[in-house]
């Protein structure tokens, strides 16, 4: 028999669920899940967002001019065509993924956690555009 965990990020979301064995310790960083109504809910991370989602949370969490800043440096990129790759990714996709280059790479220069990151990525999903 298996008990169903859950890992929480710092604003209380359970963002990553598991089965783990009954018997065992629980593993690192999960809480037992439970059908109880003050138990946590699982709002599951997505993996895509729209352009205008993920820009718009930027914005509003003071973060997209510095992103706007990290793509136009030359020093961020190993020669003149990534920076280019990269500025057409930044400006004609229509998606974000979470685990994307680019995605990284800007976590990467804000500094943010993976559960941040997370964070974000729920929040912006759940932005009207």
């Amino acid at each position: 028999m298996n008990i169903h965990y859950v890992k929480l990020n710092e604003a209380g979301q359970a963002v990553h669920h598991l089965l783990h064995p009954k018997g065992l310790p629980a593993p690192r960083d999960y809480v037992a899940f439970t059908d109880q109504p003050d138990a946590p809910k699982v709002t599951p991370v997505p993996q895509e967002v729209s352009s205008k989602q993920l820009k718009f949370w930027l914005l509003d969490h003071g973060h997209y001019e510095t992103v706007l800043g990290f793509l136009n440096n030359p020093a961020n990129w190993p020669n003149e065509v990534a920076k280019k790759k990269a500025f057409i990714h930044w400006s004609t996709s229509q998606t974000f993924q979470r685990r994307h280059p680019l995605t990284l790479g800007i976590q990467d220069v804000l500094g943010l956690s993976d559960d941040e990151v997370d964070a974000a990525f729920i929040t912006a999903a759940a932005t009207p555009v």
